[in-house]
């Protein structure tokens, strides 16, 4: 009886029992071929980066924002002056900044320059330990469809992909070269807290290969780490990121825009399929998760990892709470993607491995692996093409918060402040001050965040110009109260042609003071 072990053997890169010789040809023609298909992979990300331009989601454009103010000379700040630790990535803010002074080039378009990179590092790492576990298939495979993936595109400038890649780069290197691994690894907590159960697995894992514990490993790691922690708190006086405090208000606000708990995942399930995989996304991760399987039992510290994180993460967004944003699904849908691929052609193996020659061995896997992918991917793939085409939802939303960044920076005082829901592209555009309603840039906004108030938070801080975006409803009730029709008037509309959305732009009134009654002549003496 066949198990699953069965379907995990590579008869076709093992030796041959009847001829044990070494094949150097064939070895030098396979390391040619993983170099080529490495460049190819190059050339994809930089035609996406010139395509994407640094036109991403808004929540990206707060890191960029602290870059932005760090190269201006106002700090590491996202409002000038206000010392606010509202960004989950300040390795990714203090990179963009260097990048920035070092080339002149602009901070957005080094952010998505940055996914490009992390994610060609991250498919080639992979790529490299598949072939020396003798997955090379499933590395190559798995590698073009992570980087021509549409959803990990969508959130460009994210600082997720570089700290995976940089937790790759420390599991690769751990056993040969630990303190350089260490400090990698506690570098990608510096790009995403969550890497720090990554670095505490990572060490698990070595832990038990070698039956001791990785010293070397463990002290460079937690010294890069709290060095980062320690310089945080001098800044912003202290260590973590208010961010997730902000996230929690949101989560029990009320709202219902975010989901948290035990509705996190289901949340990302079904953006994962709006936007990328529908109608295939339960059969998509469900072959994942059982492809994740036989990653797990490849022997490969580097796609342990990568699983384990992952389940690991499954875990934990639930348990802290957390309002669900789309792009803390990264590493798990990375594995997914691994999973269907080793599930696929782990299958091509078993159904070819009693073939004796390597062409029909090779031809099987080809003809079994397409046959299970290409309904998949005969919904995905135009389904992408038309991400890279359109871009809508993210685009045209950054093109309207552009016009109206751009509009505030030439038409308002350099002292005028903004109030918003989704603030960092405007405050990126504009270079002003943004009064953030939902409490992730303003945290003394927390109170009414759970209490799912805005109004409250706007009456309380009433802003210089208010924005009311037609298709963001958080601020819609503000904007029919008379006490907002009095204190505010629109001045700008924007909108773009063939996009029913449109942003306005109100401005606070000055009201004149109150004449004195004028007292006549007479009743003076």
């Amino acid at each position: 009886m066949s198990t699953a072990r069965d379907i995990e053997l590579d008869t076709s890169d093992q030796p041959n029992p009847a001829s044990l010789r070494p094949r150097p040809a064939f070895q030098r023609s396979t390391r040619a071929l993983l170099v080529l298909v490495i460049v190819l992979w190059v050339a994809v990300a930089a035609v996406l980066v010139l395509r994407l331009d640094g036109r991403s989601i808004d929540d990206i454009f707060i890191t960029y924002r602290y870059s932005q103010n760090l190269t201006l000379g106002n700090g590491f700040v996202f409002n000038p002056g206000e010392r606010v630790f509202a960004t989950t990535a300040p390795g990714q803010g203090l990179l963009l900044a260097f990048l920035h002074v070092m080339t002149g080039a602009p901070i957005h378009a080094l952010g998505t320059a940055t996914t490009g990179f992390a994610l060609v590092l991250l498919a080639s790492i992979l790529v490299w330990e598949c072939h020396r576990r003798g997955r090379t298939i499933e590395g190559v495979l798995g590698g073009t469809w992570l980087i021509c993936c549409g959803y990990l595109w969508l959130f460009h400038g994210s600082e997720i992909p570089m700290a995976l890649a940089l937790l790759c780069v420390s599991a690769l290197t751990i056993e040969r070269f630990p303190v350089v691994a260490g400090l990698v690894a506690g570098l990608s907590v510096w790009f995403r807290p969550e890497s720090l159960l990554a670095v505490a697995l990572l060490g698990v894992l070595i832990w038990r290969e070698k039956q001791g514990p990785p010293w070397r490993f463990g002290t460079s790691a937690a010294t890069v780490i709290c060095v980062g922690m320690a310089m945080a708190w001098w800044w912003f006086g202290h260590p973590l990121p208010s961010t997730l405090a902000a996230k929690q208000a949101q989560a029990e606000s009320g709202f219902g825009a975010w989901k948290s708990g035990l509705d996190f995942w289901l949340a990302a399930k079904n953006n994962f399929g709006s936007v990328y995989a529908d109608p295939v996304t339960t059969p998509l991760i469900v072959a994942g998760l059982i492809g994740s399987i036989f990653m797990l039992r490849l022997e490969s510290r580097v796609l342990r990892l990568l699983t384990v994180y992952s389940i690991a993460l499954l875990l934990a967004y639930p348990l802290l709470g957390v309002a669900y944003y789309p792009w803390y699904a990264i590493p798990v849908v990375v594995t997914i993607l691994y999973g269907v691929v080793f599930l696929t052609v782990g299958a091509g193996r078993f159904a070819g491995r009693r073939l004796q020659s390597d062409v029909l061995r090779g031809a099987t896997i080809a003809a079994v692996a397409t046959t299970l992918l290409f309904p998949a991917m005969a919904e995905i793939v135009p389904r992408s093409v038309r991400l890279y085409r359109h871009f809508q939802v993210y685009s045209w939303r950054h093109e309207l918060y552009k016009n109206v960044g751009d509009w505030l920076r030439k038409k308002t005082a350099p002292d005028a402040e903004i109030g918003y829901v989704e603030v960092g592209t405007i405050a990126y555009w504009s270079q002003r001050a943004i009064r953030d309603y939902l409490a992730l840039t303003t945290p003394d906004d927390f109170d009414y965040v759970y209490e799912g108030d805005i109004v409250g938070a706007v009456m309380n801080h009433p802003a210089d110009y208010l924005i009311r975006h037609s298709r963001v409803p958080l601020m819609e009730p503000v904007f029919h109260l008379p006490w907002c029709k009095e204190n505010y008037l629109m001045v700008r509309r924007f909108a773009l042609p063939g996009n029913k959305e449109f942003v306005r732009i109100y401005r606070r009134v000055e009201k004149p003071p109150t004449p004195e009654p004028k007292i006549p002549a007479e009743s003076k003496q």
